[in-house]
């Protein structure tokens, strides 16, 4: 019987493409079959099954991680992706990448959670950027004390995208919305919090679903955050400019808030206000 199990299970591993094996031909080109499959899950999101588990764990660290070079145009839209960047895309992805207590997920290096993309629809995306947007993508970043979080750099935590549909954001502002985000940042002591520059703290979005908001206003609205703008002497807190404390946003959810009515409301945020004799 475990020779026909066996036998089924090369069978099966046959008729499906190995996941690390590099295209050389055709329109994708330069891709491994992992890439071409972690795009498809994205375009076409489904109910996985057992030939989609199968098939990811085959992925080995090097394919996860392998970022496409500088060989392929700006018009093939290909330079800078990589197989951990799809699947941190999608819900699909995200699952398979926390699957088996993040097994695939914590192969992730360094390298490929920062890698910013340099050009076409998706400049400025990273990793880091689409696992800090969701419930999911936090879960995986605090997994095993925070050991994946903890790695994202200064430059990918403050860079802010400059066009397209995420115009205004970043991985700052992501993580500050969310009190499992706000944890993250608060971990070792600030140690990923206290990274955030004076530009990104006060950044106002200036469109979309999020305008009006910043950085400053989700760290003024909750205790973690607030916490951390105390934190070093207010040394994040004291950064805020006149601009954004007074900023009210116009409409949406928070229509009529302000950094200034968050921090006014709570006996932390009052001390933030009064700290250097009210500057």
């Amino acid at each position: 019987m475990k020779f026909v199990w066996s036998l089924f299970n090369h069978a099966v591993e046959r008729s499906i493409d190995d996941p690390n094996e590099t295209i050389i031909d055709g329109p994708d080109t330069g891709k491994t079959h992992a890439m071409v499959w972690a795009e498809r899950l994205l375009k076409n999101q489904r109910v996985l099954g057992n030939d989609d588990f199968l098939f990811v764990y085959r992925i080995n660290e090097a394919t996860l991680n392998h970022i496409i070079p500088d060989v392929y145009t700006k018009e093939q839209g290909r330079k800078g992706q990589s197989v951990a960047f799809w699947l941190a895309r999608s819900p699909e992805g995200r699952a398979l990448l926390a699957r088996n207590n993040c097994a695939l997920g914590s192969q992730i290096t360094a390298a490929t959670l920062n890698h910013m993309i340099e050009e076409g629809k998706h400049k400025g995306q990273s990793v880091a950027f689409w696992l800090a947007g969701c419930p999911e993508g936090q879960a995986l970043l605090a997994h095993d004390n925070y050991k994946l979080g903890k790695q994202i750099s200064k430059e990918t935590l403050n860079h802010i995208i400059e066009e397209g549909e995420y115009k205004g954001q970043s991985v700052a502002f992501w993580l500050a919305g969310s009190p499992e985000g706000r944890a993250l940042l608060a971990h070792n002591d600030f140690a990923l919090g206290s990274q955030i520059t004076v530009e990104t703290l006060n950044h106002i979005n200036q469109e979309g679903p999020n305008e009006g908001e910043s950085v400053a206003f989700w760290l003024a609205a909750g205790p973690e955050g607030r916490a951390l703008l105390a934190h070093d002497d207010f040394s994040l807190g004291s950064q805020i400019t006149a601009e954004t404390l007074n900023h009210i946003i116009e409409e949406g959810e928070y229509k009529g808030q302000s950094v200034a009515l968050w921090l006014a409301g709570s006996p932390e945020g009052r001390a933030l206000l009064a700290h250097d004799d009210f500057a």
